[in-house]
């Protein structure tokens, strides 16, 4: 497994992607030691290749599942997985040694869970990378985490929220009384579109208060003072509120909506004293928004008088504009997607890679002429296509006929047939609205959608 200074070969350290590793686990000693010990590793040189692609590809995790047989890898890019060619026992239980050490982990352990952190320098760019080993049934399972820094969303434009949806959501989260629900699938970009969009208020006017669980709350937006319940106390949402009511607040901010119960309290608060509410719920759609809420079992009119506004969003990668490529869509597409003839000349798709004796001949051509050769893949995205990712909204305005749907017929085709009926454009309108700029595909919204 190690290199031992064979004549004429170079070490480990010195071969392969230029990527340098560094053990940020342990005592001082311990992460020099290991990151000294794994150089002389042949092994480091695959390792250094996995993390070189994962990079390039601006992946923000990479799993690793070990099975008798193999190991197979996937790349998580925004926020989507991709398989790449499996590696053999042999060489995936060497690289496995190399990712261990470096985490200060135990090489030969492999059912009890173990983590550890250590530093990837590629290209003067450094990355904090967490590893978490863990056997399972089919055998062991490597988790490493790259731990970039996140995107800071400063406004609702930042997000990507079309200008007069903006400026109706924004007018409702202005208004003195209502109930706002903001919604998104999991791991839909729900906690940023809420610390954003209550960052838009006028929270320096107005007396914003919130309620929170301890065990997972939300990041704290500025000027709103949150106070969490503790459930392992036996509290509930309604503890806090009793008492955070006695100070008069305007607003209040509860980002998750709990039970009935807590529902009602803070309708009544809508309804009877003219406050404004702004909620989160997990949903695919702003109807099944409304549902969830009444699946928690609230009462059915104070909820729908209350209600006022519900925001929906799903996140979609946006095209690589260093490699997409323009196609002229064909009658029948425009008029599936609804785009009118003549309105859109060209559409974008994924960059369509030649192949190896394509690429071969384009660059014999390039070459005759002085130029530069053309890469294999495109520098900026890795070879993925897309690089980035949006979101598409929707905003449905509630009436007085959602409002009696909710009461006496609440079902998902009967609530989208009415808000068809006002003007409501959906998640797949809001989303063709994207493909037909060329921000993203038609394969790419079907992919969301679908979910």
């Amino acid at each position: 497994m190690g290199w031992f200074g064979k004549k004429g070969k170079k070490p480990p350290s010195e071969t392969g992607p230029a990527i340098v590793f560094e053990s940020l686990t342990g005592d001082d000693q311990q992460r020099q030691a290991n990151t000294i010990a794994v150089r002389q590793v042949e092994a480091l040189v695959p390792v250094k290749e996995l993390m070189y692609d994962a990079l390039s590809k601006r992946s923000t995790r990479i799993l690793l599942d070990y099975t008798a047989q193999s190991v197979s890898v996937r790349f998580l890019v925004d926020g989507v997985w991709h398989n790449l060619p499996a590696r053999d026992r042999e060489t995936g239980d060497a690289m496995l040694f190399v990712l261990k050490r470096l985490s200060n982990a135990i090489p030969e352990e492999r059912r009890a869970k173990q983590t550890g952190k250590f530093r990837a320098e590629m290209n003067s760019d450094r990355v904090e990378c967490e590893m978490t080993s863990q056997g399972v049934p089919t055998g062991e399972r490597v988790i490493i985490d790259v731990l970039v820094k996140t995107v800071k969303y400063e406004t609702l434009e930042d997000l990507g929220m079309r200008t007069k949806m903006r400026e109706s959501l924004q007018e409702m989260l202005g208004g003195k009384t209502g109930f706002v629900i903001l919604s998104a699938m999991p791991e839909g970009g729900l906690s940023t579109t809420w610390q954003v969009g209550l960052s838009s208020t006028d929270r320096y006017m107005r007396d914003f208060v919130g309620i929170d669980d301890k065990a997972n709350p939300e990041p704290e937006v500025q000027n709103i003072d949150m106070q969490l319940f503790d459930r392992d106390l036996g509290e509930t949402a309604l503890t806090p509120l009793h008492s955070m009511m006695l100070k008069e607040p305007e607003a209040l901010a509860v980002p998750d909506l709990f039970d009935g119960k807590t529902i009602d309290a803070l309708c009544d608060q809508v309804n009877d004293n003219g406050k404004l509410l702004v909620g989160a719920v997990r949903a695919k759609e702003a109807v099944e928004a409304l549902l969830r809420v009444l699946h928690m079992k609230p009462t059915p009119v104070k909820f729908a008088k209350a209600v006022t506004a519900v925001v929906c969003q799903r996140l979609i990668r946006k095209l690589c504009d260093a490699c997409k490529q323009p196609f002229q869509p064909q009658p029948q597409l425009l008029q599936r997607l609804g785009i009118p003839m003549g309105r859109v000349q060209q559409l974008y798709q994924q960059f369509q890679p030649p192949t190896p004796e394509q690429l071969e001949e384009m660059n014999k051509e390039r070459k005759k002429k002085g130029e530069p050769e053309e890469p294999a893949v495109c520098p900026a995205c890795g070879g993925v296509g897309y690089r980035g990712r949006t979101a598409i909204y929707e905003l449905l305005i509630i009436n007085d006929h959602i409002r009696e749907a909710l009461t006496k017929n609440p079902k998902m085709e009967v609530l989208r047939d009415i808000a068809r009926k006002t003007g409501h454009r959906t998640l797949q309108e809001e989303g063709i609205v994207h493909v037909a700029t060329g921000a993203t595909s038609v394969q790419e919204l079907q992919r969301v959608l679908s979910q």
